[in-house]
This record gives structure tokens, sequence and C-alpha cells, in this order.
């Protein structure tokens, strides 16, 4: 009986992987199959991105075998043939002709028998394997890089020209620099603030590009900040800046804000993003129409709950009034120094939970590419773990807020407010928490300072107060 010779062919399908394992396993099964091996042929290449006329070690491997009458041919898997359908079964129908037998080392499986005859079995575990490995190629050979597998491209590289992102390995990676003022602009967006506004305290406190409303609106609209890159009718999963839930509120703020866009208003909206519907949680909007007589704040949700615009400043304007003035006491300062400095820390506590969290995204998917877990099961992890963070961002935005405010407040010398509108609305920006309105009752918070309640007045309260000149409107 004539000595069985064969080649061995290897691929891997990233550059740093190493195909010396698969060679050593290789050769020791040809070694239990009595077959000589005459030459190993293996390439750093990747099948599913490179048809096999472009592999050069897989286009000598088919001169070599025709050339030197070789009839066996070891592989580790069907996929080292190429993940592409018809070419692999086009091989293995090329190969059952010219009576080659396949040996594929990870299935165990040889294509024929001891008669030359092609099994039934092989025909069966080469199209079932070949038709997974298109369907893989397909779903994941762009998905991971830097190493292990390519990034999800799946309609093009990203091209890193979204702020808040750079393209590293050609896959989007938060920029955290710019990606604070990402969350800053959904965060005041969130809070009914305007496109204008926002684009304003950008310029004064950011300055890395120049604001302007179009580009705040640009990015507010942008899926790809809560994690959804679209590309034509596909959802690609990448890096969240914001949570979905932030997003989502940051859009229904915007969205509410056209539904009054046709109202004559008039004056500064000096409550903007501040003033709050108490039952419902819905911003509320100014409506200034003098034709039907409205000068009001109204739910943007559609609730009944609406407030006299101008006896709420009248009184707004008293509160911040007295803790201007209250604010001078020297206990109360030695007080906010105290609770800056602790929410200092308490920022530091959290920018460490970030970097934990960031680490267990990490190392979750290394547990996911090395296919420990379902595609499911990471999604849901990595959901969860990045929904910390943005609620942590949350936190650490709110706290600087405070700070920002203790600090304007221990270093103002304002006795009295601003009696221009557009200062005194930037004013009422820098020390307000919120305003909640509800059914007979306001609530006026000043950060990190008392919080006034008192009784809504009706029409005829206002009125009355009108006509003894305690305000005007």
């Amino acid at each position: 009986m004539s000595k069985k010779i064969g080649v061995i062919y290897g691929r891997v399908s990233s550059e740093d992987q190493d195909y010396t394992r698969q060679v050593e396993e290789l050769t020791k099964w040809a070694v239990a199959l009595d077959i000589e091996v005459s030459k190993v042929f293996a390439e750093k290449i990747s099948g599913s991105r490179t048809e096999a006329k472009e592999r050069p070690q897989y286009m000598e491997m088919l001169r070599y075998i025709e050339e030197n009458s070789i009839k066996h041919i070891l592989c580790h898997e069907v996929s080292r043939l190429g993940r592409n359908n018809k070419e692999v079964v086009d091989f293995f129908e090329s190969t059952v002709a010219n009576k080659i037998c396949l040996y594929i080392k990870k299935d165990n499986l040889i294509t024929l028998d001891e008669h030359g005859k092609k099994t039934s079995i092989a025909t069966l575990t080469i199209n079932i394997l070949s038709a997974l490995g298109e369907m893989e190629a397909e779903q994941l050979s762009t998905r991971i890089q830097s190493g292990k597998l390519s990034a999800a491209k799946q309609g093009g590289d990203f091209n890193g020209k979204i702020y808040g992102y750079d393209s590293v390995d050609k896959r989007p990676q938060v920029n955290e620099v710019q990606a604070e003022n990402v969350r800053t602009i959904f965060n005041m967006l969130a809070k009914g603030i305007g496109s204008r506004s926002i684009a304003a305290h950008l310029n004064a406190n950011v300055g890395d590009k120049k604001w302007t409303p179009a580009a705040v609106h640009s990015i507010a609209r942008n899926s790809f900040f809560k994690g959804e890159r679209k590309y034509k009718d596909i959802i690609i999963p990448v890096p969240s800046i914001v949570s979905s839930e932030l997003w989502q509120k940051a859009n229904d703020s915007i969205d509410s804000k056209k539904q009054y866009a046709g109202n004559n208003t008039v004056n500064v909206n000096l409550l903007q993003g501040l003033i709050k519907c108490k039952k419902c949680g819905s911003t509320m909007h100014q409506v200034v129409n003098p034709s039907q007589r409205a000068n009001l704040y109204k739910c943007s949700n559609g609730c009944k709950t609406q407030i006299n615009r101008p006896w709420l400043y009248f009184v707004v304007r008293q509160h911040v009034e007295e803790y201007a003035k209250a604010s001078k006491d020297a206990d109360k300062r030695k007080q906010l120094q105290t609770d800056k400095e602790l929410k200092q820390a308490e920022i530091v506590v959290l920018k460490a939970d970030i970097e934990k969290v960031k680490k267990r995204l990490s190392a979750l998917l290394d547990v996911y590419l090395d296919g420990d877990i379902s595609k499911e099961n990471y999604h849901e992890k990595k959901d969860s773990l990045e929904s910390q963070i943005n609620a942590i961002n949350t936190k650490i935005f709110d706290y600087e807020g405070f700070i920002r405010s203790v600090d304007n407040t221990l270093s103002s010398d304002i006795s009295h407010f601003s009696t221009d509108e557009e200062v005194f609305k930037s004013e009422l920006a820098s020390i307000l928490e919120h305003v909640l309105v509800w059914e007979g009752m306001v609530e006026i918070q000043i950060k990190g300072w008392f919080k006034f309640l008192f009784r809504k007045r009706n029409g005829a309260e206002i009125g009355w107060m009108i006509r003894n000149g305690e305000f005007r409107l």
C-alpha cells in the first residue's frame, strides 16, 4: 500500500494570532492518520474579507496539490477555507471530483471513505458548517478588532467626525472631555433650557468650538449619543454618552416647545428650564398672547397646571432678594463652604466608581468575545453598566452645579439682583434648583439654600394686589 502524502493549510484571521498551534495540532493528527506532510501552507489574512484568489498561500496550495498529485489536505476547520458558502462548497466538490480527501480537525471530519467515495455525513456537515460560517462572517467579520475579531462596521468605518467621539482602530471611542459637554447639552435640554441659551452657555464656558443653536439641536437629535448608530435600516450598538432615558427626555423637551412655537411669545422667559409641573414632572412653558389675554406658565404635558407669569416673577424676585441678603451671613457662608467640600469629596468617589464600572465593561466585552456569554446576555449587562455610568455622571453634573452655585454665592457681592431681564435670567439660572407648581402651591428651591413654599394666588387676589400697588403686570 502506497504511503499517503498530504499538505496542511492553516490560516488565522488577525495579525496578532499565531498559526503555530494549528500547524502543530494538524501535524500530530497527520501522524495518527498515517499521512506524511510534504508541505505546510499558512497565511495571516481574513477569509471572510478576502476571496480565495486573493490569498497567496491558498492559491499556492492549489497549484502544489495539482502539480504533485496530492490527495490529502488537512485543515483545522472549514472556515479556514473561507467563509463564503459558495466558495467553500465549490472547493469541497472540486476535491471530491479529483479524489482529494479533506480532513477537518475541529469536527473530526473526513470527506472521502476508504473507496474514495464522498460520505453522506461529510456532505451534510460541510454544507451546514459553511452556511453557518457565512452567517457568522456577515454578523461578526467586522465586529471585533485589536486581535480578536473586527469591530462592527456594517456599512463603513467610523470616521470620527461625531463630536464626543474619537476613532480608534476605526471604532468609535468616547472622548471624555467632549463627552462632558454633550452631557451638559442633554441635561440642560432635559430641564427645558433652549438651544440658544445652551449655545451661549457653551461659548462662554467651554470655547472648544463655535457653538450655535443648530449645533446643539443636531447633537440632541442624534441617536448615536444614546448608543445607537443608524445605518440605513440597521441599528448598530456603539458606546453611549447619555442614557436612553435622558436622550428621550431632552428630545421630548424639544418637541414640547414646538407646541407653543406659534404663540406670540414676548418678553424674556426668566424661568426657562427651571419651572416644572409637580403633578406630572413635565416642564412648564411660557405662554404670552396679548390678544387672548394669556400671560402665564402652562404645563407642557397637557394637564391643567398653570400659573400667572407676572405674579410668579414678582414672588421669585422677592425670595431671591431675601437670599442675596441672607447669603452674607457669616455662619451660613461657613456652612456653604463645608457643603461644597463634601460635594467635592463625593465627586472624587463617584469618578472612581465610574472607572470601576468601565473596567467591568471592558471585562464583560472580553468575556463576550471569548464566547462565554450570549449576545443577548452581553447587551443586557452592558446596558445595565452603561446606565450606572450615566446615572453617576448625572449625579456628578448636579454636584458640580451645586459647587458652581456655592462659588457664585461666596464670591458674589450682589445685594440686589439686576433689573435687566436677560441679566436677571442668567442670575436665576445660576442659583435656582427649581420652581415647582401644582394645585394651589408653589415651591422655590435655591441651590444649597432654603426651600420656599407658599400658596398660589388666584385671579381675584392678583387683581387686588395690582390695585393696591403691590406689583405691576
